[in-house]
């Protein structure tokens, strides 16, 4: 059966090392598209950050914040979100303090997607690096941060053994789908705990942009390379593990392809799409 929806996961996978995509792996995306394959980029980047990438592979669907919305270009619009509740919000933001964590709140682009931060006396030192020259940060008094209803995602940065111990308060809570990021070129350069909406993956909303599309399992594929990218990989039709991949990535792909710096992306569109699909 041919692949009729391909999710690309972004950093580590999509682009290299340097940040670019390389020229066969672009080729190799517009000839699966060519051939009828819908491409949807999964990362957990934000619009304005992935925006650039998808004009210029000519991508209409984004899945944003780790699934937490699905963005359709062509319209203009989120067509798909999941928002954390307030309880669990302002949870999350007293959970980060505790640990003397930056909270950063991710607001759904289908309202303005701005960057919400406390004060900047709270910032810490990884904070305030990532943060830096943005234009689209709102600066509230805490008590503001938690009664915000439009907020897809949150991270926290800070020192590695403080990540690392609201990362174990927070699954020992139950309250969200939780990821803790070690710094690297291909993704946040600190230590990162990140907190979405409970259920909320990259998986789940590639099942729902399937579905809307009329697309069966069996006809998608997915490729990543992290933990964020596990429920991607395991629920697609054709699951395919970047050369990098996290083990937990290779443990439920079908296939490992080379890695990111050897154009991992196009092997799998070459392998899977193209030498399948008739033209």
């Amino acid at each position: 059966m041919p692949i009729r929806l391909l999710a690309l996961d972004v950093d580590g996978t999509l682009l290299d090392t340097r940040g670019q995509v390389r020229p066969r792996v672009e080729r190799a995306i517009g000839d699966a598209r060519d051939r009828g394959c819908t491409i949807v980029l999964a990362t957990g980047r934000r619009l304005q950050s992935v925006e650039p990438i998808a004009r210029r592979l000519d991508v209409r669907y984004l899945i944003l914040i780790d699934g937490g919305v699905i963005y359709d270009r062509e319209r203009g619009a989120a067509i798909y979100e999941q928002t954390i509740d307030l309880v669990g919000l302002r949870r999350g933001i007293h959970l980060a303090r505790e640990h003397a964590l930056g909270p950063i709140l991710f607001e759904s682009p289908a309202v303005a997607g701005r960057v919400l931060v406390g004060p900047a006396e709270h910032d810490t030192p990884e904070m305030a690096t990532y943060l830096g020259r943005r234009e689209d940060v709102a600066r509230l008094a805490f008590e503001a941060l938690e009664v915000q209803e439009r907020v897809v995602g949150m991270i926290a940065m800070g020192r590695r053994d403080a990540v690392e111990k609201a990362g174990q308060a927070a699954h020992a809570e139950g309250r969200w789908s939780v990821v803790v990021w070690e710094p690297s070129r291909n993704g946040y350069q600190a230590d990162t705990l990140s907190l979405s909406p409970s259920g909320t993956s990259k998986g789940v909303a590639f099942g729902w942009l399937a579905d809307h599309l009329a697309v069966s399992r069996p006809e998608t594929m997915a490729v990543g390379d992290y933990h964020n990218d596990v429920s991607l990989v395991a629920g697609a039709g054709r699951g395919i593990a970047m050369g990098n991949a996290v083990a937990a990535v290779r443990a439920v792909a079908k296939a490992v392809v080379a890695d990111n710096d050897n154009d991992g992306v196009a092997e799998a569109i070459e392998n899977e799409i193209l030498r399948t699909s008739p033209l």
